[in-house]
């Protein structure tokens, strides 16, 4: 059944009011203590009281270092400012005040790439920003690997994984994987990387645990990480958690780049990798887990351990209280906490998206900013000095965007579909062009596109490449990209097809770009990715058994170079009238809900957990 729009979402009352109910929580007043520190003074060490500690956290915050912005639906509509490394900071330090210094910060992993400030410097802003913060310690993620050797170069050279380990050498604190092993299965002995790791905080000693997704070869470059072994979860988990208790740990926490996702508060509403693993641990194996990955809102309860993970890019923080009295550890999840730049004078919040009608309350700066103004104002000086030296400028403007191009994983993303276009007339040749959901990041919006604009939606530094592949092998390509749950729809150029129902999906017809089926034994020149050409997202299963003739990576010529040349040549903004109205009639993918159980109604909280 076709998935409901989020204006019908909107308009249906019972999940208006869930998600204005929802949003009051995740949007609550920065200005305000938290509640479980305005029940009484926190005990210094050896008070015959419980001891409190905080754990907050982020993830995936994929180098966003400026704010997002985000547009209401007043009349008129207006734009609040959201996250960004200035009000992290600012409402980092407010928290950190509130507990005097009980309190615990951890990143759970894919924190550099996906800016053009970070990327431009192989994360070394981000590493800026969590000194700023005093964070504890963080975890390797998948995107971690994307950078590849040292240099402009995005893989090979003789350390395919020389920016990881700089960055990882030179930070101020641990970064953790437990599961992170050489080819033999032996932990890794570089710099600085630990499995776990003992931390003493408000009179406790805590162990802290890191876990990397086993995805990681699937999801950055495999030539990056082809002599890496992702170990099974459990077991690590299991094996650290004893260590630490031998050496003292009063609470063991797990911080897994590790995704999950939640319909409501209910646990049995939650599945997904971090769930499964949380279900099978030993009871008490760990007090409290963060997860990350999945860039989902969570704060639930999985097996009698609180888990949470805050959205994505840095718009929220996930918070879990803990309590130590007579050696029994509690441990609740909290509402992640919005990360507000601007907020409405009326509310003390920044919640753009439930704000409708006329205009009520002014926007102005958090004063959250003004109140930590020497962090601030010193953070901002650290990440200016690599503003100044980026090139290109990132507001060069590069085209126009006639309308919105939004995009999608889980059904036709316009932009998904463009960036398929381009890379069908960027290969010579080529009759067929395949992207990957995940490899497109984000939309245009309607109006200029920048220079950062356009490295947001492409991030990666992949190159174009093609495949001879014969139409039986093309449609053994795409159901194999279309079984695997976390893929999304393939964006396609010169195909069309009908999948049914999904995650995951299921093929049901292919065609080409006239609706002619394809021949099975006729060859088809294949536009992709090295990314995707060296094995990315499942593609392995079907091109590593394609002769190395048959491959070719277009080396020093970048998908994302490719996409500024085709804004830069156009002489009307994307999605104007000349583009072709009769095309957009037959759409390339259709999804077929016909027979498929009715999905469950999702509070999805678009306006901040994207």
């Amino acid at each position: 059944m076709p998935q409901p729009t989020n204006g019908d979402l909107r308009r249906t009352p019972s999940v208006r009011r869930a998600r204005l109910l929802c949003c009051s929580l995740l949007l609550s007043h920065l200005l305000a203590t938290p509640g479980w520190v305005g029940c009484g003074p926190i005990p210094l060490p050896g008070h015959p009281r419980s001891t409190r500690l905080l754990l907050v956290s982020t993830n995936d915050l994929h180098g966003q270092l400026s704010p997002l912005r985000m547009r209401t639906h007043e009349t008129p509509r207006r734009t609040v400012r959201v996250g960004g490394a200035e009000a992290l900071v600012a409402t980092v330090a407010h928290l950190r005040s509130k507990t005097r210094g009980q309190m615990l910060l951890v990143d759970a992993g894919d924190f550099m790439q996906g800016s053009m400030l970070s990327n431009g410097f192989e994360g070394r802003p981000v590493r800026a920003l969590f000194s700023a913060l005093h964070l504890s310690a963080g975890v390797v993620g998948n995107h971690e690997f994307d950078f590849g050797p040292v240099g402009p170069r995005s893989t090979g050279g003789p350390d395919p994984r020389g920016a990881l380990k700089a960055w990882i050498r030179r930070a101020p604190f641990p970064v953790l994987s437990a599961n992170l092993a050489d080819r033999r299965s032996r932990p890794l002995r570089w710099p600085n990387l630990h499995r776990s790791v003992l931390i003493r905080r408000a009179g406790l000693r805590v162990g802290l645990i890191g876990l990397t997704t086993r995805e990681t070869p699937v999801t950055t470059h495999p030539d990056n990480v082809r002599d890496l072994r992702f170990l099974p979860y459990r077991d690590m988990v299991v094996s650290e958690a004893a260590a630490l208790r031998r050496r003292g740990a009063q609470v063991v926490i797990l911080v897994a780049h590790v995704g999950g996702e939640c319909a409501g508060r209910a646990a049995s509403s939650c599945k997904g990798d971090i769930v499964r693993l949380l279900r099978r641990l030993p009871p008490g194996t760990v007090h409290a887990a963060v997860a990350a990955h999945s860039h989902k809102c969570m704060w639930n309860r999985i097996n009698g351990v609180p888990v949470v993970q805050a959205c994505s890019r840095g718009v929220a923080l996930g918070r879990i209280e803990i309590r130590v009295s007579g050696g029994r550890v509690q441990a609740d999840p909290l509402p992640p906490l919005a990360v507000c730049h601007d907020v409405f004078s009326d509310t003390g919040g920044c919640e753009a998206h439930l704000r409708s009608g006329a205009p009520r309350g002014s926007i102005v700066a958090n004063p959250l900013l003004g109140r930590y103004s020497s962090q601030v104002s010193e953070l901002r000086s650290r990440l200016d000095w690599f503003r100044k030296r980026l090139r290109p400028r990132p507001d060069r403007v590069v085209g126009r965007a006639g309308r919105a191009m939004p995009h999608y994983r889980n059904r036709p993303s316009p932009m998904g579909l463009l960036m398929a276009k381009v890379l069908l007339q960027a290969v010579p040749g080529a009759q067929v062009a395949l992207v990957n959901a995940g490899g497109v990041r984000a939309g245009f919006a309607r109006g200029p596109i920048t220079y950062s604009d356009v490295f947001r939606v492409f991030p990666f530094d992949n190159q174009l490449a093609y495949a001879d592949l014969t139409g039986k092998e093309l449609t053994r390509l795409m159901d194999a990209y279309l079984s695997w749950p976390s893929a999304g729809l393939l964006l396609v150029a010169g195909l069309r097809y009908r999948v049914r129902c999904g995650p995951p999906y299921r093929l049901l017809e292919l065609t080409d770009d006239g609706g002619h089926p394809l021949d099975p034994t006729r060859i088809y020149r294949v536009a992709l990715s090295d990314f995707l050409l060296s094995g990315g997202d499942r593609f392995g299963r079907v091109l590593s058994r394609i002769p190395a003739a048959r491959k070719r990576v277009l080396r020093g010529r970048l998908v994302r170079a490719a996409l500024l040349r085709y804004l830069r040549s156009r002489r009307a903004p994307l999605g104007a009238p000349a583009q072709g109205r009769s095309r957009a009639l037959v759409p390339p993918i259709l999804v077929d809900g016909a027979g498929c159980p009715r999905p469950r109604r999702r509070v999805r909280l678009r306006h901040i957990c994207r």
